[in-house]
């Protein structure tokens, strides 16, 4: 996976990042989100935006044939319930790890 595929899939875990410090600042945000209506649209974005990453590389993951079932199940959990964490994690680190395994 090349360094422009890997930001790409990288770029809606930071924007979950970003858009999660409205919860904490709300205040400081409302210019984004001036109504509830406006802000409930945004979260389905921003859902639908993380939701792209997840479905590619969970198809990623599960094509390898040399990787044990239980990472694959792992992974697939940790893709499913904590994305913006999973993603850049899996991305950066471990894809070039699995692919080396594949190789042999």
């Amino acid at each position: 996976m090349g360094t422009r595929q890997k930001i790409i899939l990288t770029v809606p875990a930071f924007i979950t990042w970003t858009y999660m410090l409205m919860l904490f600042f709300p205040t400081n945000f409302h210019w984004l989100a001036p109504s509830m209506k406006a802000y409930h649209v945004q979260n389905i974005m921003v859902f639908l935006l993380g939701l792209i990453p997840v479905i590619y590389l969970l198809k990623r993951i599960w094509s390898y044939k040399q990787l044990k079932r239980s990472i694959k199940w792992n992974w697939t959990w940790a893709m499913v319930l904590t994305s913006w964490v999973s993603v850049p994690i899996y991305v950066w680190a471990m894809d070039s790890l699995y692919i080396i395994k594949e190789s042999r």
